[in-house]
């Protein structure tokens, strides 16, 4: 077994190139030892005790051996399968929320007050008098044409900031004047992101000469990170508000429904990101 720096020419492994005043590695190794004191190699970096009395005595300090890999106890596995092999690795999954396209429901047409001006969802009359104009509301018509975009409130944030589950803000949203279209992009929004630690953990058991057992154990979301779905499935909509609201005027909570914004499920992968807490076992025979 070699030195894992690849070197070959250093002191501790070739007789003959050191200061006679100075004791070898291999000296100060026993002393060390002795002392019950930990050695380590400043060149492959293994460090521990040796497995024996009597394996100090043995090193040869041939060229090209590293006396601590051949004598100290370590975690890798060598040709002789001495130790088992283990290992661990951790990742940290974040991800951005996916986008989220805000509609709304509007009906083909809408009717205007002749004396207030106000919009409402259907005809007045008054003694027999018609009080209202029929307006084009949706631009296209249509039954398959009346979820539209609403238009934006500057100034106000989209999103709650503190309000338990839920997660859009219908105050950020206006209903457009009839006849036009409502100015806000599509997929504007995003909604709630990832964020989960994974873990793994690997042990090798050698039985043979290039045969040994594998034993891992996975866990998703080991933490259990509440990940929560886009509202609305990606496209939440806020009810039909005609009569309710003017248009330019912004939503309300009861206007747009009552869960509208709101995070109502979780993620529903049952493995990888998004998932809850999951923990995969294995065993594998490699030959």
């Amino acid at each position: 077994m070699f030195c894992r720096s690849g070197r070959r020419d250093f002191d501790c492994c070739v007789p003959g190139t050191r200061d006679a005043a100075r004791p070898t590695r291999q000296e100060e190794a026993r002393a060390r030892e002795s002392r019950g004191e930990p050695i380590h190699c400043g060149l492959c970096g293994l460090h521990g005790r040796a497995r024996r009395p009597d394996d100090l005595d043995q090193l040869s300090g041939a060229r090209g051996e590293c006396f601590l890999a051949v004598a100290l106890e370590h975690l890798q596995v060598d040709e002789r399968g001495a130790e088992p092999q283990c290992r661990g690795s951790g990742a940290e999954v974040v991800r951005g929320g996916l986008p989220i396209d805000v509609e709304i429901v509007r009906p083909d047409i809408v009717y205007r007050n002749n004396t207030t001006g106000a919009i409402t969802a259907g005809p007045l009359v008054t003694s027999g008098v018609v009080m209202t104009t029929p307006v084009v509301n949706v631009p296209g018509g249509g039954n398959s044409r009346n979820v539209r975009r609403p238009d934006v409130v500057p100034g106000v944030n989209p999103y709650y900031v503190s309000n338990g589950t839920f997660f859009i803000n219908p105050a950020a949203f206006a209903v457009p004047q009839p006849g036009t279209f409502g100015n806000l992009g599509r997929n504007a929004l995003r909604g709630p992101g990832i964020s989960q630690f994974d873990l793994t953990l690997s042990k090798k058991f050698v039985v043979a000469e290039g045969k040994y057992f594998e034993f891992r154990a996975e866990c998703y979301n080991l933490l259990n990170s509440a990940i929560f779905a886009s509202p609305g499935g990606g496209t939440p909509r806020m009810n039909d508000a005609t009569g309710i609201i003017q248009p330019g005027q912004a939503y309300t909570q009861s206007a747009a429904g009552g869960t509208f914004g709101a995070l109502t499920s979780t993620v529903s992968n049952q493995v990888g990101s998004g998932t809850n807490r999951q923990f995969q076992l294995a065993l594998r025979f490699n030959f």
